[in-house]
């Protein structure tokens, strides 16, 4: 039994030294890939959407029925004027009902006050979650729209669709 002991004793002495004896080396750690720019965006946008607009337009984006619209498959955030639309209402919100698909949404949209990266982010994730599949947005994009609209109050429905008509992408 003792010497079975140190067998046991000396093994773990000789693997600690092994373990010792390369210590000293560092060998060359590969650095990571980079980051999809629109990958990091997007997942920004991810976290804030879970975090600040998932109450309304819920987890699979379909919104909640005749209070919040859905993002999914919207045209308001698919057709062909849809990338500055949906960055004036995100911007600065919007109150009043609006129709998509027939049905009626009564809820308003809040200005979240959020900055041109975080806007930029959570339209990146909606425009290209739920089957939806339209181009990012960028933060240079929003900037030039706060710009273009400098301090106002929520959009109506009329306002945005008198500059924004919906149509067919």
């Amino acid at each position: 039994m003792f010497r079975l002991r140190c067998h046991l004793v000396v093994s773990v002495l000789l693997l600690a030294f092994a373990g010792c004896r390369d210590a000293g080396k560092t060998d060359a750690i590969a650095p990571a890939a980079p980051v999809d720019p629109v990958v990091q965006l997007r997942s920004e946008g991810r976290d804030l959407f879970n975090a600040r607009c998932i109450v309304c337009h819920q987890l699979d984006g379909r919104g909640l029925p005749g209070a919040y619209p859905p993002l999914a498959g919207s045209p308001w955030l698919l057709d062909a004027d849809s990338k500055e639309r949906a960055t004036k209402i995100v911007l600065y919100g919007l109150a009043g009902h609006i129709e998509i698909h027939g049905l009626r949404f009564d809820g308003d949209m809040p200005n979240f006050n959020l900055t041109d990266r975080q806007i930029a982010g959570a339209l990146t994730y909606v425009r290209s979650s739920w089957s939806n599949s339209a181009p990012p947005v960028d933060e240079a994009f929003v900037a030039a729209i706060r710009a273009k609209c400098g301090v106002r109050g929520p959009w109506t429905p009329y306002e945005i669709q008198a500059q924004h008509p919906l149509r067919a992408k």
